[in-house]
């Protein structure tokens, strides 16, 4: 059933996804080609301001259009709905072209209107489903404007039809306004788009111009990250925008590529001019990135990635703990991650510590483009320490027959578990409430990969 007061539009962009033919090739760029989807069911007949909404609508499209014509480049058409066979016929192929998408067609346009009654039911989905086909080329400035005061009659579904265009590789973002909608009379709209509530025509007039203004300013890209000769682009990487002009945060995205491994196309509003900050490792930043009005922008950008591997020699058996790893250049501190991972780092020399027991340093990590550089760690074993007291004591390591601490042991503690790389260690430890330096003990064991080694002190 139609939802009383009732006057939406939606505004659809149909655009040519990446690898399809492209039939517009021959159209100029900043070209809108425009096609007016107008409801002329009985419906249109309710009073608005004291006015029906058929008359309205009429009026809306005959400025709009002048509008359009003498301030853009553009082509525009009218298909009708609902105009030829009366309510009671329930004709659900009642829609019809009724002008061409042509040039200079405004004044056609207008004549067309006042030949036109409303008088039928509600065609939407098999009158969106031939719009489509009226636009005739894959135009990524193709857009299509209905009108309407309502929903599907025809036991058909928008929704079902706005999946099956995406199927076909159509790409439809509707802008939805209504006049004070009963939040119940608009629920089945959501799946098809972004709903506006006007509150009178003026308002209606007002959210139909603005939102054509914002969609013709409108700026999109695609971010390529190049990784040498790869012809597809690096993904699953997050980065942020900002204004260049005031450094203002814009948007967070994680990288992604579509089915057909092209990237996502990222809308920016009316910015023209970003700066790009890739969360990879170090940072980098693209800075003022110019953004052209009216078409695809397509931003390259050189990804010199290689990787870093940091695992355990055997995972057949259970690993204790999962230790930091922290990556370095200079003295900066550039990431962290969990011991085993595999990091993405851009071409360069890298400090790396890992947080190991004991701890290991490389000094000098080189990182190269298309590469894996790989660090192998043996699995750990386990220490479990029992304290019958306080204690002041340490762990060490035998490195070459000579001890190095690696861990102050803990104080406040009944029992502790120590994740220890293999190799052969020595507690020295001494209780805090002896009175003399001879009540100092040792304890000397080994660990294996995946051991357990029980002492108590």
């Amino acid at each position: 059933m139609k939802g009383l007061y009732l006057f939406l539009f939606m505004i659809f962009f149909i655009q040519r996804m990446d690898g399809q033919l492209d039939t517009c090739r021959n159209k100029p760029e900043d070209r809108f080609r425009i096609l007016f989807l107008l409801d002329a069911s009985h419906s249109m007949g309710q009073r608005w301001d004291n006015k029906p909404l058929w008359e309205i609508a009429k009026k809306t499209i005959e400025e709009f259009s002048f509008f359009l014509q003498k301030n853009y480049n553009v082509e525009m058409g009218l298909r009708v709905y609902g105009h030829n066979s009366p309510v009671s016929a329930n004709d659900c192929f009642d829609s019809k072209l009724e002008v061409p998408i042509e040039e200079n067609s405004a004044k056609k346009i207008v004549a067309k209107l006042r030949t036109i009654q409303y008088k039928g039911t509600t065609p939407l989905t098999y009158s969106l489903e031939q719009a489509a086909n009226d636009l005739g080329c894959n135009s990524k400035k193709n857009v299509i404007i209905l009108i309407t005061d309502g929903y599907e009659t025809c036991n058909q579904n928008p929704c079902a039809m706005a999946e099956k265009l995406l199927d076909f590789r159509i790409s439809i973002k509707p802008l939805i306004v209504g006049l004070n909608i009963d939040p119940k009379e608009i629920q089945h709209l959501h799946c098809i788009g972004d709903f506006k509530n006007a509150r009178n025509k003026e308002d209606f007039k007002k959210e139909l111009y603005n939102s054509f203004i914002n969609i013709a300013n409108r700026r999109s890209f695609s971010l390529f990250l190049k990784n040498g000769d790869k012809k597809l682009s690096e993904s699953n990487i997050p980065f942020t925008l900002y204004n260049s002009k005031n450094k203002e945060f814009i948007a967070a995205y994680y990288h992604h590529l579509g089915a057909s491994q092209m990237p996502d196309t990222i809308n920016t509003g009316n910015y023209d001019s970003i700066n790009i900050k890739i969360h990879c490792v170090p940072p980098l930043w693209i800075q003022n990135v110019k953004l052209k009005k009216y078409v695809h922008n397509t931003i390259l950008v050189d990804y010199p990635k290689g990787n870093l591997d940091v695992k355990w020699d055997n995972t057949s058996g259970k690993i204790y703990d999962n230790p930091l790893g922290l990556i370095y250049q200079d003295t900066n501190l550039l990431d962290k991650f969990y011991i085993p991972s595999t990091v993405d780092m851009l071409e360069g020399n890298y400090k790396l510590a890992l947080n190991t027991i004991p701890a290991k340093f490389y000094s000098d990590l080189a990182i190269k483009r298309g590469k894996t550089n790989e660090i192998v760690l043996p699995a750990p074993g386990l220490l479990n320490i029992t304290y019958s007291s306080d204690i002041y004591g340490d762990l060490y390591v035998y490195k070459n027959g000579i001890l190095e601490k690696c861990l102050m042991l803990s104080t406040n503690k009944n029992i502790e578990s120590i994740s220890l790389l293999p190799g052969k260690y020595k507690i020295i430890y001494r209780s805090q409430k002896s009175i003399t330096i001879h009540a100092t003990f040792e304890k000397v064991f080994d660990v294996t990969s995946f051991s357990i080694t029980n002492i108590a002190l």
